[in-house]
């Protein structure tokens, strides 16, 4: 989708929600070349690189005074006071409120006495609108705003002071303070300090970003505010590192469209202080007397060529890797615009209140209920602004999780392994076992009763022929590794013998084997027998993948396997990507340390060297649109994924006649049968190592070949499936809608569109049940962008013109920019 055509290479950018062809395409266009540019030439620093910086969190609050209390308690503020990044040096939280109704005030007052209880360490200010007599209402906002984000942070609010703060004596404040920006409605999935790493890590150092948006995550495809498709720029994001264990994406506003170019955002939105004061100079007056005419006015004023010149410089964003907010738009309080409503489906009836009325709402702060945050973290959300109301009382939280804890099926991870040599080998496993642990200290991750979720835990090597020393070099890890963290391992060579050795070391669990490993070796060559051979010794029905060369980031398995539990529908999940190579590659972009990097130097492990990233993997996460781009590239990432082998083995497991696409094969065959059993959840779970010996290098034309094979016989079973006719699909048909640079003639292009249309009436058909009206959506514009891709070789001249004109009538811009650059 485009909001302004550039003046080169207008099909890029229509092109931005396209299922990869390739897993990291490269813009062709000047712009978009432009765009990619600026984002590569950040260059990545540690946390601890950055200057100490301090932060003020605004919060708006109206008539909203459970909700407010649920935000605060999602941030998770520490008892003591104090956050463990070093580089925040000071948080001061004001909530601007508005009371229209004694009810309303009288519950602001019970949500205060419990926040001077619990966060008394915490700077909470508290600002009632109406506490300041002053001549209209709306003064009393614009005045409240005007001093919390002009004010030193340790003045006191007097009305005199309130009438002549101005920015024009900012320039004495450090200009590396942080800015957040919160609705009372916005519930944190992340505690607040995490938040804040990343805002740090984007915004402190790096003049080209103008904002971290906390709402925004790679998964989010529709607007539910304006109910418009609202694509990520998938091929526009960069990974930026801030640690090795955390980092954040940047993309370029120029090239997004809908949720993705809205630049200054109240719900979430973090900023430079000093840019936050530019807007307060340039939004008017009306711009400074409601929250909503605030956001409004501040980005009309950032649109304004004229006005953002300091700011135009600033083209990126940045959003985290992983969800961190939610919006629950249940209810409505402001009366600036008619803002819609987001569908409920939560369990707030259970306690006998009515979630759009706020009057209603206040039951809850008086019965001590809560939002139950664990629940939103586990289902998969398309859109930032959602109708779900998670609500449960302590004791129901306790009973539950306990529950949860009895039926909870143990975790096994199949590693196949043939040869990556030992230090990558020797770093994949410690990426394993440390899943449960934190690495800053070595502790047990546990929940909220005090039981590790991801323990016990087994880990099935199978060897594929490996003679690189690879699996002995795991193996050796392990024993360090579980000496240095004080569990327990049970390691068993079951390929020859039932031979086991057990490592009784002093453990954290008693007597129990808290992690066991088990090596057998395949009977056959290939990895896809070597998987299903591996398959046969997993214990668990929940089985996650890993590969011995890649690294999987911090709490991978623990997020995949609550989703799995939660979401029972669900047989297939994988996670984003970062691909990343050695340093001999220095065309890339650098990243200093990888995941679990000072475990490994603790225990000697040599992977030591710099690394660079080249790529980000972002697939999409809308599960019946997941279904869709399968028949025409892998959408799902093999070593990310986690399974139900129960699904699985009913599919027959891997295909062994399938040397190098066996994945792609199995995920087909899956959505074919149900289109809604394989997603992506939109974490970043691994980092994907790409090296001379990797089987997309060495044997990539054959890997090429047997995916289109795959393609092909989907789409003819699909179209079969509809009583149609398959005799004139080709494989070289397939093949050039995989990839269009690939068609040769314009007969080529022609059938491709034509073929297209016909995959997309049918896959529609097929699947009508099952396929929501924004995924339906979500797959039209795909098919115009792939149709769009296609006629960019003969502009004008093709019956694949044709269809688009029909397709997208109201692309005339686009199409004109294509003619006047074509080399017809």
């Amino acid at each position: 989708m485009i909001d302004t055509p550039t003046d080169s290479g207008v099909i890029d950018l229509i092109s931005s929600f396209l299922g990869p062809v390739e897993l990291d395409p490269q813009p062709t266009s000047n712009a978009a070349s432009n765009a990619n540019n600026q984002i590569a030439a950040i260059q990545s620093k540690s946390i601890s690189q950055i200057d100490s910086v301090s932060a003020r969190v605004i919060i708006f609050s109206k008539d909203r005074p459970w909700q407010l209390q649920q935000l605060l308690l999602s941030m998770k503020l520490p008892s003591d006071g104090n956050f463990r990044c070093s580089s925040i040096v000071r948080v001061d939280i004001h909530i601007i409120i508005h009371a229209s109704h004694l009810d309303f005030r009288r519950g602001y007052g019970t949500v205060i006495q419990s926040i001077e209880k619990d966060c008394a360490k915490w700077r909470v200010h508290f600002h009632f609108e109406g506490d300041i007599s002053l001549s209209t209402e709306s003064d009393h906002f614009s005045r409240l705003l005007r001093h919390t984000l002009l004010k030193d942070v340790d003045s006191s609010l007097q009305s005199t002071d309130l009438f002549c703060t101005s920015s024009a004596n900012y320039e004495q404040h450090d200009s590396k303070e942080l800015v957040m920006f919160l609705t009372d409605d916005c519930v944190l999935l992340e505690p607040l300090e995490t938040i804040l790493q990343c805002a740090i890590g984007s915004l402190a150092n790096n003049s080209q970003i103008f904002n971290f948006v906390s709402r925004l995550h790679p998964g989010i495809s529709w607007s539910q505010t304006r109910d418009l498709p609202s694509p990520p720029p998938r091929n526009n994001f960069r990974y930026q590192s801030i640690n090795p264990n955390e980092g954040v994406y940047l993309y370029n506003r120029n090239l997004a469209s809908v949720e993705w170019n809205y630049p200054f955002d109240l719900s979430g939105g973090v900023y430079l202080r000093s840019d936050v004061v530019w807007l307060i100079d340039n939004v008017g007056s009306d711009g400074l007397s409601h929250p909503n005419l605030f956001e409004t006015k501040g980005n009309e004023a950032l649109c304004n060529n004229s006005l953002s010149c300091s700011l135009s410089q600033k083209p990126l964003s940045a959003i985290p890797t992983r969800p961190m907010l939610v919006i629950l738009a249940m209810n409505r309080v402001q009366d600036v615009y008619n803002a819609p409503l987001a569908v409920q489906s939560g369990n707030s009836t259970e306690f006998d209140v009515d979630p759009s009325n706020t009057l209603d709402l206040l039951k809850l702060l008086d019965g001590g209920i809560y939002l139950d945050a664990e629940r939103y973290k586990s289902t998969l959300y398309y859109a930032s602004h959602i109708g779900d109301m998670f609500v449960c009382d302590e004791k129901d939280t306790t009973a539950e999780t306990e529950a949860a804890a009895q039926t909870r099926p143990k975790l096994s991870v199949l590693i196949p392994v043939h040869s990556c040599q030992s230090d990558l080998a020797a770093h994949a496993i410690i990426s394993i076992i440390m899943q449960p642990f934190d690495e800053s200290d070595k502790t047990l991750i546990l929940n909220s009763q005090g039981a590790s979720e991801l323990l016990p835990m087994q880990i099935v090597i199978v060897d594929d022929r490996c003679t690189d020393g690879s699996i002995d070099a795991m193996v050796n890890t392990a024993k360090e590794l579980a000496s240095l963290l004080g569990c327990s391992i049970c390691m068993r060579h079951l390929a020859d013998s039932d031979d086991t050795t057990a490592m009784n070391i002093s453990s954290l669990f008693g007597n129990a084997c808290s992690i066991t490993i088990d090596i057998v070796k395949s009977p056959r060559p290939g990895v896809a027998s070597a998987l299903n051979h591996g398959l046969e010794h997993c214990q668990s029905e929940i089985i996650a993948r890993m590969d011995a060369d890649d690294v999987s980031a911090p709490n991978r398995l623990l997020s995949q396997l609550r989703f799995m539990q939660a979401n029972p529908a669900y047989n297939v999940v994988g996670t984003s990507t970062v691909l990343f190579s050695s340093s001999n590659d220095t065309e890339a972009e650098s990243i200093s340390e990888l995941p679990y990097q000072r475990t490994c130097n603790e225990l000697g492990v040599s992977s030591v060297e710099r690394y660079k990233g080249f790529g980000t993997s972002l697939f999409v996460s809308d599960p019946g649109f997941v279904a869709w781009s399968m028949l025409f590239s892998c959408t799902i990432q093999h070593p990310s994924v986690m399974f139900r082998k129960g699904a699985v083995d009913d599919a027959a497991g891997y295909n062994e006649a399938v040397s190098c696409c066996e994945d792609y094969d199995l995920w087909l065959r899956l959505t074919e049968k149900d289109c809604h059993s394989v997603t992506n959840l939109p974490i970043l779970g691994l980092w994907h190592r790409k090296h001379r010996q990797s089987k997309s290098v060495t044997q990539s034309e054959h890997q090429k070949k047997e995916a289109d094979i795959a393609s092909h016989e989907a789409i003819m079973r699909l179209i079969e499936s509809a009583g149609g006719k398959c005799n004139a699909v080709t494989v070289n048909n397939i093949s050039i809608l995989r990839n269009p640079s690939s068609a040769k003639t314009r007969d080529d292009v022609d059938a491709a569109a034509f073929l297209l249309e016909v995959i997309e009436r049918v896959f529609l058909e097929v699947h009508t049940d099952r396929l929501t009206s924004q995924e339906v959506e979500l797959i039209r514009i795909d098919v115009d962008n792939r149709i769009a891709q296609l006629v960019e070789k003969y502009v004008n001249k093709s019956m694949a013109w044709k269809i688009w004109c029909k397709r997208c009538p109201d692309k005339q811009l686009e199409r004109l920019s294509l003619i006047c650059h074509s080399n017809q």
